[in-house]
């Protein structure tokens, strides 16, 4: 991966990157914001997901709001 490419999130499993993550924390998320995050990541072979605040639609990349992480959260065994 290339140093100047800046993620927020990256997921690596046995050394290998299973998912590549952006979070967009404004009211809405550009295309142009979009667009961006898919040329940074389109070299890798592995999940590619956007977090908003809504959700996003767009077929190469999977989109989670605060409503999907926080039931993520509660099917975690303590």
């Amino acid at each position: 991966m290339d140093p100047d490419k800046e993620l927020d999130i990256l997921i690596k499993r046995r050394n290998r990157i299973i998912l590549a993550g952006e979070v967009k924390w404004s009211d809405r998320v550009r295309r142009k914001d979009i667009d961006y995050f898919s040329r940074k990541v389109e070299g890798l072979n592995c999940k590619k997901v956007m977090i908003s605040k809504k959700r996003i639609s767009m077929d190469h990349i999977g989109s989670l709001t605060p409503e999907d992480l926080l039931g993520m959260a509660k099917k975690i065994k303590r």
